[in-house]
Parts: structure tokens; C-alpha cells; sequence
């Protein structure tokens, strides 16, 4: 119900922005839709960005089929066959740093097996597609997750290895800081964590596979789409040309990769020729 309530609160809030955009376009509005169709229409490589937009709506319906049946469904079971391997290995690794770190080790890292190269791939490396993925495997670790915590008063879920219910790693552990009671909330505050995080990395996936262009599967264009500031390139991007004391050309008349240049350099692009454009 919790899942519902917030699908149903994200549309209405979808639909009051493009009401804002459609019913009353203001020149800003105005401003700022016409640059992203023109960024549209000039994509380089409209084929990537349609496989990417593919991608990200297959990562939402799996979000959608995990959140029905977190155990039983196909997404269900492949996440937990994914994550169950870090979890055991977890415990084990966590063994030297006493018995409450060794019982929290496994959840900690079924989580940050996907958390740190999610981190590296977008800080250190500047890739967008293979961090968000990551992202995505993060919040499905979580929801994961969620159903052992929800599950800590109950201790009704099978354990690995014929061990019994006293073995229950978050019975122990909420038994520990007593706060037992608090099991459903926090498994629910992990489930709506894991819910942004996909939706969002959906998102972004989907907008910057068309603002910040795929040229091809590696290289320049391709792994690296950004540099330094995600956010701020996109906004490069969509923003209006600079200024120019000559007489500039109009922004449907420049080249498509005008645009795109001086978001990826970060330089303003040379303006178009009447020699430059003979030579093309």
C-alpha cells in the first residue's frame, strides 16, 4: 500500500508539472522546452539513447515485479541469488571486528558490493550508465534486505545451513540495541530508500541518454559523457547559446554538435562559417 500511495503521488506530481509546462507556457517554459527538443532532434546517436531509454523502463518494471512479491517473484529470486553469496562472505570477513559487527557484516555488505563501485564508476571514472546500474542493484539489495529486517520479531523466514531462530542476524541485532519494535519501520524506511534510488537512476538514465550523447559503446563519447559536474553539464546543455558581438546565427541554425561540444569541453563552440560550412 505504502508503494502505491507514493506511485500515486509521484504521477500527481508529474502531471502538475506538465500542466504547469503545457497549460501556461511562459516564455521561460517556452525557452527551455524548445532547447530540448532541439537537443533531441540533434542527437548524434539517437539509436544508443532509444536502447538506454529500453534499459532504464526494463529496470522500472523490475522494480515493479520485485516490490509485488519481494520473495517469490523472478526479480525476487535473482536478487536474492546475487546478493546472497556477498552476505555469507560478509559475515566471515567481519568476524575479526567483534560479534556485532560479524552479525551486521553480511547486511553491510550484500549493500556495499554495489554501493562502492557505484561510487568509483561516478566520481573517479565519470561514467554514467555503469554507475547508475550499480545504483539500481543497490536499491534491489536494499529491498532485498528489507524482508530479513521486516522479519526480526516473526523469525518465521528459513535460514541457511539448518540454523535455528535464534541464528536471525537482525532478531540479534535489534535485540542488541533493543529496538525490536522498530523491525517493519526500518525495513520500511529501506524499501522507500530503494525506491528512489531506482526511480531515480531510471530518471537520470533516460535524460541524460539524450543531454549528454552516446556516440559510441566506449571512447571519448562513450564511457565518459561528463566532466566534474553531472548536473551542471546537463544545464550546459539546455542552456542558451553565449551571447556574441557579431551577428550570431539563430539557435536552430547551428550545427547539432554545437551544443553538445561545448558541454563535454566546457569551452564555448566556434560559431559556424560560411568556409566551414563549405568544407562539411
Amino acid at each position: 500500500m505504502n508503494v502505491w500511495l507514493f506511485a500515486a503521488l509521484t504521477a500527481a506530481a508529474v502531471l502538475l508539472i506538465g500542466s504547469e509546462v503545457i497549460l501556461e507556457p511562459t516564455s521561460h517554459w517556452r525557452g527551455d522546452v524548445r532547447r530540448l527538443r532541439r537537443t533531441v532532434l540533434y542527437h548524434p546517436a539517437p539509436l544508443y539513447a532509444l536502447v538506454e531509454c529500453a534499459v532504464w523502463v526494463f529496470a522500472l518494471v523490475t522494480l515493479a515485479d520485485h516490490l509485488s512479491s519481494p520473495r517469490e517473484s523472478t526479480t525476487g529470486r535473482i536478487i536474492w541469488a546475487i546478493t546472497i553469496g556477498p552476505h555469507e562472505i560478509g559475515h566471515f570477513l567481519c568476524i575479526p571486528f567483534g560479534r556485532t559487527l560479524n552479525i551486521a557484516g553480511g547486511s553491510i555488505w550484500q549493500v556495499i558490493i554495489f554501493l562502492v563501485p557505484a561510487l568509483y564508476t561516478f566520481y573517479l571514472r565519470f561514467e554514467i550508465t555503469t554507475s547508475l546500474v550499480f545504483w539500481t542493484m543497490t536499491g534491489h539489495s536494499l529491498i532485498n534486505l528489507s524482508i530479513y529486517v521486516a522479519d526480526a520479531r516473526a523469525r518465521a523466514l528459513p535460514l541457511l545451513f539448518g540454523m535455528g531462530k535464534d541464528s536471525h542476524d537482525w532478531w540479534n541485532l535489534l535485540g542488541h540495541f533493543h529496538a525490536l519494535q522498530y523491525d517493519t519501520l526500518i525495513a520500511a524506511l529501506m524499501q522507500g530508500t530503494a525506491v528512489l534510488l531506482i526511480v531515480f537512476s531510471a530518471a537520470l538514465g533516460i535524460i541524460t541518454a539524450w543531454l549528454l550523447p552516446r556516440r559510441e559503446l566506449s571512447g571519448k563519447w562513450g564511457a565518459r559523457r561528463f566532466h566534474g559536474n553531472l548536473f551542471r553539464d546537463m544545464a550546459r546543455v539546455l542552456a542558451p547559446p553565449p551571447p556574441s558581438p557579431t551577428s550570431a546565427p539563430a539557435e536552430e541554425d547551428l550545427p547539432p554538435d554545437y551544443f553538445f561540444w561545448e558541454a563535454m569541453t566546457g569551452q564555448q563552440a566556434a560559431e559556424p562559417t560560411a568556409e566551414t560550412e563549405r568544407d562539411n
